[in-house]
């Protein structure tokens, strides 16, 4: 490895050095090898703890991870390494070469000490700029320490003692004099386009973020399947009798909502693996892309998975739905295949030898969709377990934990949407068989709308398949208020509250 001079970072675990006096501890540590005497150009040292507000102390997103660090993250992850803050000696004008002669001398000798890594002044980054709140207090140049402390004013140098006991010379100039630095201190708000790259985060902050994360991905992929439910499929093809937004919800919250578990996974593995600093640009545009075959051919390389044809041929639908049809409508171009391109990538679905294409196409997105998302859920469910974090666990009334949640075999999610529409219609059933036996109609003294009974069939399939919430059932119950309010204004008004304490939460 090249030698090189840098500013470098020893970090200790304040907790684990065995004194209340820990300054003095690593000081002593520090200089008594005498490696920084050897250093061609005088160092300027910098002390300070890195404050992380966590009972988990998740030092990995404040170091640069490069060919210089020598923290074990393995270690720090699994055994949760800092018992206190972590406690640090910024060495700038340093040699790489003594950077390491140090390192592996601590390791050996000091208890508390947890590893080397570089500090990069020109980052953005809020985490990666702690150095800047810790104080220079000391240049050394051979055996000449050369304190920044005004002695008159804080006394003498605090570790001159064991400085003089280890040979070294004291001297003193006024408080050391940085402007720049001084304005970077109180001014870090300028984080840069960097900001934006931050995805080395800590694992606290990740185990919550990426829950979220599943939830969200999950509720979008049961969405996908709502809006597949409303399409009508035929052998001839769409015949525009339904409404062209379904296609388009079903292509388009599937494409979310696989996007987001692919995501979700390459964070998850990210830590898992300590992202170096060399990859972070490739897997930053990787995350900031709408590229399901590029995402998905990343986590099966990492994580030796290798999905079935069916859940490979919906990726390559979703993305080209995602990253071509999504906006086809602003281009002329569209329409030399399709006025419903949409509908046309769903067919894509359709067995060669289908008698029932409606049944068989969405048979087919529900097998594939509820494949793809249980291969994904279990290699998310392993991280987490590798990780020691419990990001897996959904909110129980969620639509996220009917696609996440424990199946022995993958689930078919359309067939999963009818049976949940089935039982839908049980409960109404119930009613209609056992009103009697219903409390609240105890309540109910006024009598019912005079509905036209011939519509009832209809209303009752609105409510099950909840198409644009009932618009033919809700016109009629506008007109028939309209009429009960222009006869008995109070009476209709109690009839809203009445329709208010029905099936509510209230």
């Amino acid at each position: 490895m090249t030698n090189i001079q840098s500013t470098f970072v020893f970090i200790f675990d304040s907790g684990k050095l065995g004194s209340s006096f820990y300054g003095e501890v690593v000081f002593e540590n520090m200089i008594n090898g005498g490696e920084l005497s050897d250093n061609s150009d005088a160092i300027i040292v910098s002390l300070g703890n890195i404050f992380i507000n966590h009972r988990y102390i998740d030092i990995e997103p404040y170091v640069i991870k490069d060919e210089f660090c020598t923290l074990d993250f393995d270690d720090l992850l699994g055994q949760n390494h800092f018992t206190d803050l972590p406690f640090c000696w910024i060495v700038e004008n340093l040699s790489s070469e003594i950077a390491y002669a140090i390192d592996r001398r601590l390791k050996e000798a000091l208890e508390g000490y947890v590893g080397l890594s570089r500090v990069d002044k020109s980052s953005t980054l809020e985490r990666r700029q702690f150095w800047k709140y810790a104080v220079k207090k000391f240049s050394l140049h051979g055996n000449t320490i050369t304190s920044f402390q005004d002695p008159l004013l804080v006394g003498e140098f605090v570790h001159s003692e064991i400085a003089t006991q280890l040979g070294y010379t004291i001297k003193y100039v006024p408080q050391f004099d940085d402007d720049q630095d001084d304005e970077e201190k109180v001014n870090i708000q300028n984080k840069g386009t960097e900001q934006a790259k931050d995805i080395d985060r800590d694992l606290l902050t990740l185990s919550f973020s990426i829950r979220q994360e599943l939830q969200i991905s999950g509720v979008l992929l049961w969405k996908s399947i709502s809006a597949l439910n409303k399409i009508h499929f035929n052998a001839d093809g769409y015949t525009n009798t339904h409404l062209i937004e379904y296609p388009f919800l079903t292509l388009y919250f599937a494409s979310q909502g696989i996007e987001r578990i692919q995501k979700a996974i390459v964070e998850l593995v990210c830590k898992k693996n300590h992202i170096q600093e060399s990859e972070k640009d490739g897997i930053y545009n990787l995350l900031m892309s709408h590229a399901h075959d590029r995402l998905n051919k990343w986590i099966e390389e990492k994580e030796g998975i290798k999905l079935s044809t069916n859940c490979r041929k919906l990726i390559d639908i979703l993305s080209r739905f995602y990253n071509t049809v999504r906006y086809a409508r602003y281009t002329d171009e569209t329409f030399r295949w399709s006025t419903s391109p949409e509908y046309d990538l769903l067919f894509e679905l359709k067995p060669s030898n289908s008698s029932n294409p409606n049944d068989d196409i969405k048979n087919n997105f529900g097998n594939h969709l509820g494949k793809l998302a249980n291969t994904y859920f279990a290699v998310y469910d392993k991280l987490c377990s590798d990780l020691n974090i419990f990001a897996y666990e959904l909110e129980y009334d969620s639509a996220a934990s009917i696609i996440y949640g424990y199946s022995e075999k993958p689930k078919n999610l359309y067939k999963e949407f009818l049976r949940r529409q089935n039982a839908k219609k049980e409960i109404l059933y119930w009613l209609m068989k056992k009103a009697s036996e219903y409390p609240k109609y105890s309540f109910a003294k006024e009598d019912a709308l005079d509905f036209d009974a011939d519509s009832i069939e209809h209303y009752l399939w609105e409510l099950i398949f909840n198409s644009e919430d009932g618009q033919n059932c809700y016109d009629e119950v506008d007109c028939l208020y309209d009429e009960l309010c222009s006869i008995d204004k109070e009476k209709w008004k109690k009839r809203l509250e009445l329709m208010d304490y029905l099936i509510s939460e209230k």
